[in-house]
């Protein structure tokens, strides 16, 4: 069996990806217990569900993992898997040290982006309890590997670990194969986002609304875009915190009328089809699935080169990477895109390469030699 546990239960926007996996058999599940019980109840909590020598480990557990590390124990004491994998510095810690505990066999830790280095967690300080527990967790190669979705990432957290090159293994993110399969009778729903006319110039952008995106490059890059075309229109894709702040920008600029806050979009394969260009003006970023899922719909990308983004960049493309910050080069880079079509034959060449090194044949391999159950020539080489 496989199972699929997090902090909290699946959001409305996450519910095509739970869709996706529950009808392939997956189990998910949530190992958080309720704030409440946390605070108050967390102790007797503990004494319940745990014998005294495990409360006993517990107790050497940083508190900021402390109740992440006692949920997830429960689930894995209870199923006892072979493998345990876990992605994000927080589940990394937390199920790490749980995994140990149990004694799982094998114990695969991703990250999925660039090591934090103390930006953008909170509360202040998790960063360095992610980074202290995981040397702790480096410790014992044998049964516990780290990965990363990018090389670049790869050595992030390498250095970040102070671990030696290599040590950290590259998983790279995959495209499943009904990407490729987009209804391009649903072009037209898409139309509906801008009510723009057929000719009108659209440009696409799916991110969270967080500082670490730079969406105000965003919104600059399309004021500098529809000073030289008026036809060119926007959509935005996403949320967050950001979003007021971006939509005050939007109206400074005068572009009410341009940009279309779409929200979170479930399939966003219709507008990949109808953009002439994906912009994102991220300033770190790890493996970015919207780059590959753009380049495979036939949607050419112009994005900053940060974290592993050059790495999911058809290689011929990759002079549309940019230094995060430089608004007149991505602006110019997509005015250039905007009177073009995409070649059959090139667009044809950029899904081989996509087939090639973002499969989920070639994620498995990759995952596989993460644990040692295949030799390390058993995967393919980066994707160049």
């Amino acid at each position: 069996m496989v199972s699929l546990w997090g902090h909290a239960p699946p959001s409305a926007d996450a519910s095509h990806y739970e869709g996706y996996l529950v009808r392939r058999g997956v189990e998910i599940g949530c190992s958080a217990f309720a704030e409440d019980v946390a605070r108050n109840d967390f102790v007797p909590w503990l004494v319940r569900t745990f014998d005294s020598a495990t409360i006993e480990a517990l107790w050497q557990v940083p508190p900021l993992v402390l109740p992440q590390t006692a949920a997830f124990l429960k689930v894995i004491l209870e199923r006892r898997p072979e493998l345990v994998v876990a992605y994000q510095d927080r589940a990394m810690a937390g199920a790490g040290i749980a995994a140990m505990i149990a004694g799982v066999p094998h114990v695969l830790l991703s990250g999925r982006n660039v090591a934090p280095d103390g930006a953008g967690h909170e509360p202040p300080g998790a960063a360095r309890v992610y980074r202290d527990t995981l040397r702790e967790l480096a410790r014992f190669p044998d049964r516990l590997r780290i990965s990363a979705n990018s090389e670049e990432g790869a050595r992030h957290y390498a250095r970040w670990l102070d671990l030696p090159e290599g040590r950290v293994s590259v998983i790279h993110n995959a495209l499943g194969d009904e990407i490729y399969d987009a209804d391009t009778t649903a072009v037209s729903n898409s139309r509906s986002l801008s009510k723009d006319p057929d000719d009108a110039p659209m440009v696409l952008g799916v991110f969270r609304f967080f500082p670490q995106k730079k969406p105000l490059d965003w919104i600059a890059i399309i004021r500098r875009l529809k000073d030289r075309d008026e036809r060119v229109t926007a959509v935005l894709c996403g949320d967050g915190p950001l979003r007021r702040e971006m939509e005050l920008e939007t109206r400074r600029l005068g572009l009410e009328g341009t940009i279309k806050f779409a929200g979170v979009v479930a399939d966003l394969r219709p507008l990949y089809r109808r953009a002439r260009a994906l912009l994102l003006t991220s300033a770190y970023e790890g493996l970015p699935n919207v780059v590959l899922e753009a380049q495979a719909l036939g949607c050419p990308v112009v994005v900053t080169e940060s974290g592993g983004t050059r790495e999911c960049v058809y290689p011929p493309h990759r002079d549309r990477l940019f230094k995060p910050g430089d608004v007149i080069g991505m602006s110019d880079a997509i005015f250039g895109l905007i009177s073009q079509k995409t070649p059959t034959g090139e667009r044809a060449a950029v899904r081989s390469w996509l087939r090639d090194n973002f499969s989920i044949e070639k994620l498995v391999r990759e995952t596989l030699v993460a644990i040692r159950h295949l030799p390390d020539d058993a995967a393919a080489s980066s994707p160049e």
